[in-house]
């Protein structure tokens, strides 16, 4: 195991739940996560890193996004995909 395998098993275990977003039919829902940041200039607390989990009905997690800044619950649903941060996922390839 790498330093930085190791240091990122560290922070993802500390990481904290800011935002739940779900779907209009409440099947799927994005959960994103703020890691904590241990050093940084005053003021910038919100430009922590993170990451966001899509998950299905049953609770199973379907995708994952590394979030370089969590500021915001950046999701926007549609009928066929979601939109997490910049990246796109259909439903219809993840079931």
């Amino acid at each position: 195991m790498t330093v930085l395998t190791a240091w990122h098993m560290i922070l993802s275990t500390s990481a904290k739940q800011v935002y739940v977003n779900w779907s209009p039919d409440r099947t799927w829902r994005v959960v994103t996560y703020r890691l904590p940041m241990y050093w940084g200039p005053p003021g910038s607390s919100s430009d922590a890193p993170g990451f966001s989990r899509l998950y299905d009905a049953e609770g199973r997690c379907r995708a994952h996004v590394n979030l370089s800044m969590v500021q915001s619950g950046d999701v926007n649903w549609f009928p066929d995909c979601v939109e997490i941060g910049v990246k796109t996922f259909y439903f219809s390839a993840l079931r």
